[in-house]
């Protein structure tokens, strides 16, 4: 079973400092099968994203986001573990004439 949802909103679209922040959730459960055993499993990752622009002039931007991630996969009896991410991150992008 594979289930997957998100949802963005975006702001200043069509404008000099945009933006947006987006959220998901995926899901995702299977089965391996072969001559001796029979396993279930499962993985779900969860994040949220965030991304803002500055226009400082013609051909100066800014632009600076954060991203959240958390990721966990289960298969009982052999293997699980869970995985938490955060980024703070900023670039100042030049455009030469």
């Amino acid at each position: 079973m594979n289930n997957n949802i998100s949802g963005k909103f975006e702001w200043g679209r069509g404008e000099k400092n945009t933006g947006f922040i987006q959220i998901y959730r995926n899901y995702y459960s299977g089965n391996f099968y072969d001559n001796n055993s029979d396993s279930n499993y499962y993985e779900t990752k969860d994040g949220v994203e965030i991304q803002q622009t500055w226009e400082l002039s013609k051909n100066n931007k800014v632009v600076v986001g954060a991203d959240w991630r958390e990721s966990e996969v289960n298969n009982p009896g052999t293997y699980g573990g869970k995985m938490v991410y955060f980024c703070f991150w900023g670039v100042v992008n030049t455009i030469a004439n």
